[in-house]
Formats: structure tokens, sequence, C-alpha cells
């Protein structure tokens, strides 16, 4: 690429998650409620963690980058520290969708100079936002950070 290459001419490609959304805060908060009730039965925190994780890195190669991996981490981490039939009386699917939720719909606000450095950008480059994420949670993150999608199009 030349210096006269022209704003069309010239992509920059970023990712939105923890890029221009600070979002490692909502998923962290849902881990935590989930890792809390957990230590209840005697799991330690760290294990807890390290379980959730290592499951979770394992679930990336069939769900991907989704929402629903994430929630087939917390299933698996909730189905090797809690005991059996304790599940039921917590009512698991109502904590988990709350968790969930939390994700979901909760706020995602820009990382901190997210927006002048784009509109910075904006003048010399194309910007394009690519994400392996959920199509519906990234319109979703979009629309809560203040962006419409058109701007995020263009």
């Amino acid at each position: 690429m030349t210096d006269t290459a022209s704003r069309s001419e010239r992509l920059l490609v970023f990712d939105g998650d923890d890029t221009f959304w600070d979002t490692q805060e909502l998923y962290t908060a849902a881990k935590t409620r989930i890792f809390e009730y957990l230590e209840r039965f005697g799991g330690s925190p760290a294990r807890i963690a390290e379980y959730f994780e290592a499951e979770d890195i394992g679930n990336v190669a069939t769900l991907g980058f989704t929402l629903r991996r994430f929630e087939r981490s917390i299933r698996d981490t909730i189905e090797a520290f809690c005991p059996p039939g304790l599940e039921e009386s917590w009512n698991v699917d109502a904590s988990i969708a709350s968790v969930l939720e939390s994700i979901e719909e909760g706020p995602t606000p820009l990382v901190s100079g997210a927006r002048r450095l784009l509109d910075d950008l904006e003048s010399l480059y194309r910007l394009v936002l690519m994400t392996k994420g959920d199509p519906i949670l990234q319109e979703h993150r979009i629309s809560s950070s203040g962006t419409d999608s058109e701007s995020i199009r263009r």
C-alpha cells in the first residue's frame, strides 16, 4: 500500500469483543456468580475456575465463540462440582438463564478511547468489524454501545 492509496483501498479489520467493547467484565461477573455457589460444596475457587477454563477451551472446537459454548461450559462445571440431586433444588436452569441474560442484555461499554480511535482512523481506512461471535449478540453490542449497525457497516 502506498501513501497515495485511497481510503477505499485501505482496509482495517478489527474484532469487537474486548477490542471495541469491554465484554470481559460481563463474562467474569457471570462466572463469579456460578463459581461462588459451587464453592459451597467444597470446591476450591481455583479448582472450579481451572475446570471451567479447560471445559471452555475444549468447547470452542465444537461450539465456537458463542454464548451457547459459554452455557455448555457452565453446565459441565456445575455437573462436576454440584452434588447429585442438588441441581433441582438450586434450580440450575433458572440460574444459568439469569447468568446468560446478564451477558446478553448487559451494557457493553466501549473500551476507553475506542470511539476516538475509530473516528481518527475512519478518514484513512475503510473499517470493518469481523467477529466469530453470535450475530444476534454482536448486534446487541453494537446498539448498546451507542453505535448503530449502519455506521459500523460503512
